[in-house]
């Protein structure tokens, strides 16, 4: 499983954003939790095992950005070089 965290600011709200390409589940995954909340609740996860699962990379950038834009961050998107990247955990390539 392969797992990355950014950090990401809205309007001086802070969000961490985590993807990742889940092995075992055979599916890439994102989640979104407030910095500056007192839960552990998270505000967005999808690829999870009660979620569709994500095997093609545009499919869930576009479900990604969407979602994202559902809570009011509209300008977050995946890079070329971490969308090849998750592309080479899918394969298993540095795993």
């Amino acid at each position: 499983m392969s797992r990355y965290c950014v950090q990401h600011e809205v309007q001086s709200e802070k969000y961490w954003i985590s993807f990742g390409w889940d092995f075992p589940l055979n599916t890439f995954f994102a989640q979104v939790e407030s910095d500056e909340s007192d839960s552990d609740e998270l505000l967005l996860d999808i690829g999870s095992p009660f979620d569709f699962p994500y095997t093609q990379i545009e499919q869930f950038h576009d479900a990604l950005v969407q979602h994202l834009r559902e809570l009011g961050i509209e300008d977050f998107s995946l890079s070329m070089e971490q969308k090849i990247q998750l592309l080479g955990d899918k394969d298993g390539i540095g795993n």
